[in-house]
């Protein structure tokens, strides 16, 4: 934090780098993003951050197992089965169509789970949760997003994201390199909500974990994944085309990539001024 800003001030100067806010990003990319990806999202390391995060979420007492949750950007349904499978009522929303197919199949046999496809800005309704939990979700990025959570809590509320450097890097070096220098995913820091929080008197609570992968993949994949990463902000032009191929080319080895991946992840909780003396806790 830099000094003598303030913890918001501080938190909107790392979020105006961040290519959602600087570049023009419209609904349809996001939702075609996230379709394009839905069918090849879960893997191995997503089960292993979402073990890990719900092992935290029990043991911080953040499950309402008699209550009503709100996942936001619930994607393709792990930890919205996993609050219903402990005994929750859970509404998922997602903006993403093919992200919530897949959630329908993995909570198909659970009739407290309600889904629906909205964006989260356009989303509203009344504090009528027990919890208010949004993980890893673009949309939920800033102050006033922090302040909708709560308006619809009667309890808890808590927000997960990545902090560190992450593989979103070899993005950000694209962006750069195509016209759009300087960009930066900070904004994302859960440290930055963490101190706009305590200095709004919530008593906010930090946990966090770190995971280290390295993985194998095709250069050809990479291409394609890049391609998807970039295409949410601009055009893929047969100039961007060929900017993507040629970075990921100089870095393959044999037509692979190998990745080593270190990445924080962190779950920020806390007591919503909204909170109820009736909620489950």
């Amino acid at each position: 934090m830099s000094k003598g800003s303030g913890p918001l001030m501080d938190w909107e100067s790392a979020l105006a780098r961040s290519p959602y806010r600087t570049l023009p990003v419209d609904s349809s990319r996001i939702v075609r993003h996230w379709d394009n990806i839905s069918s090849r999202y879960d893997c191995e390391s997503v089960d292993l951050i979402d073990e890990q995060m719900w092992g935290i979420l029990v043991e911080e007492g953040l499950v309402p197992r008699n209550g009503n949750v709100l996942d936001i950007g619930c994607g393709t349904g792990n930890i919205t089965r996993s609050f219903a499978s402990a005994g929750a009522s859970v509404l998922g929303l997602d903006i993403s169509p093919g992200m919530l197919s897949i959630a329908r199949r993995k909570c198909s046999n659970a009739s407290q789970v309600k889904l629906t496809c909205q964006d989260w800005h356009d989303f509203n309704a009344g504090a009528d949760y027990d919890l208010v939990f949004s993980s890893f979700c673009p949309a939920v990025d800033d102050i006033s997003s922090i302040r909708k959570m709560e308006s619809m809590s009667r309890g808890r509320c808590c927000l997960v994201s990545l902090s560190g450097p992450s593989g979103d890097r070899l993005v950000l070096e694209l962006l750069g390199e195509i016209g759009h220098p300087g960009l930066s995913l900070d904004g994302y820091d859960p440290s930055y909500p963490f101190f706009a929080l305590d200095e709004l008197g919530r008593r906010p609570v930090l946990k966090s974990f770190s995971i280290c992968q390295e993985s194998v993949v095709s250069a050809d994949d990479m291409i394609d994944h890049l391609i998807s990463c970039i295409d949410l902000f601009q055009d893929i032009t047969p100039a961007v085309r060929g900017t993507i191929e040629e970075k990921v080319h100089l870095r393959a080895d044999d037509g692979h990539l190998t990745l080593m991946d270190l990445r924080t992840i962190s779950v920020l909780h806390w007591r919503s001024a909204m909170a109820s003396s009736t909620a489950p806790w």
